[in-house]
């Protein structure tokens, strides 16, 4: 390298640590990385399966936020934790809205939130993350637009 100096010396530790180490720069810098940004990173290195938005994240995590982070903690949790959804946020609830609509998505058809054997379009008790429509063609707009006339037929 001292051979080289133009070719791989920097003239100051910011310009160093940007060229060779951006994807861990505050380790490089020795910074602690910025204040929490308010966005939701998932906490795989912890034990409760999560997703938390403490300022922690890993570097490569606050360097490339938009690829790692999400702006609330419903939308990290289903991103990275989706077969584990309901622990990933906390709950094990089962929401109680009877007779209100939700999207099944091995189907493709909205259901009617229920217990299970009620009646025509039961689809049982929808889980406390599931988003709930008032009627069936409102869930069938939003959540099947590209059919929606397939997905208001049982």
């Amino acid at each position: 390298m001292t051979l080289a100096p133009s070719t791989w010396m920097e003239a100051t530790l910011e310009a160093c640590c940007s060229k060779y180490y951006g994807y861990m720069l505050n380790a490089c810098m020795g910074t602690s990385g910025d204040a929490p940004s308010g966005l939701w990173y998932p906490d795989w290195a912890g034990q409760d399966g999560t997703c938390k938005n403490d300022g922690n994240e890993p570097e490569y995590m606050a360097s490339n936020p938009v690829a790692w982070m999400k702006p609330s903690k419903e939308a990290c949790c289903e991103a990275n934790f989706g077969w584990m959804l309901n622990g990933c946020l906390g709950s094990s609830a089962i929401r109680i809205a009877i007779d209100k609509w939700f999207i099944d998505w091995d189907d493709y058809k909205c259901k009617r939130d229920c217990a299970v054997g009620t009646g025509p379009s039961c689809g049982g008790r929808a889980e406390s993350w599931k988003e709930l429509f008032d009627t069936r063609s409102a869930c069938c707009s939003t959540k099947a637009a590209w059919n929606p006339m397939d997905c208001l037929v049982d």
